[in-house]
This record gives C-alpha cells, sequence and structure tokens, in this order.
C-alpha cells in the first residue's frame, strides 16, 4: 500500500494476466491506472482509454505521457473513478455472490 499510495501512475505491461489482482490494488489506492490488454486486465480496467495492445511499447509509452501531463486534479478524479468501479471486486461484494449462488442451489 505504501508504494502505491508514493505513486502517480500504476502500469502493468505483462503479455498476459489472469484477473490482474494488482489493478484492482493500485485502483483501490485511488491510481490512475494503465495496462496492456492481456486477459483478465479488461474486466478489471472497464476503461477502453486506458488499455493498450500487447507488445506495443509506443502504444505504452504514449498512453503514460499522456497520464503523466495530466494536472494532478485530473489524475486524482480518474483515480476516484478507479476506487469507484473496483469496489465490485471488495470482499464484501463477493461474499453476497457466493452466498446468492450457495443459496440459490440449495433451493434448487
Amino acid at each position: 500500500k505504501d508504494f502505491y499510495n508514493a505513486s502517480d501512475c500504476f502500469v502493468l505491461s505483462s503479455e498476459y494476466e489472469g484477473f490482474g489482482i494488482v489493478l484492482a490494488e493500485a485502483m483501490a489506492c485511488e491510481l490512475p491506472v494503465i495496462s496492456t490488454d492481456c486477459g483478465g486486465t479488461r474486466e478489471v480496467v472497464q476503461n477502453e482509454k486506458l488499455l493498450v495492445p500487447v507488445k506495443n511499447p509506443a502504444a505504452l509509452s504514449e498512453k503514460m505521457l499522456s497520464v503523466m501531463n495530466m494536472t494532478s486534479f485530473e489524475r486524482a478524479e480518474l483515480g476516484k473513478k478507479n476506487r469507484l468501479s473496483v469496489q465490485k471486486f471488495s470482499l464484501e461484494n463477493i461474499m453476497q455472490k457466493w452466498l446468492s449462488i450457495y443459496e440459490n442451489k440449495k433451493k434448487g
């Protein structure tokens, strides 16, 4: 958490990721994130503008520069939106989904 809080942005440059828990963690810390579109990252980021193709360093660096050229207010606003969008992956929400599945299975 300390590293996230000391950062202006989080960049994930993976060729493949499953769910992308590090993205969710960074978003929960209200960081802007940039990621390669590599598997499960799209589900977490939910913003086409912050995804770049895999193995495209030029697109990744361009996106990084665009975020770094934002004002600190714009980056903070993006971070706040990220925190809100990642709340659907909170422990409470996931537990409710699993409990709902369990209860429906018991009834069926």
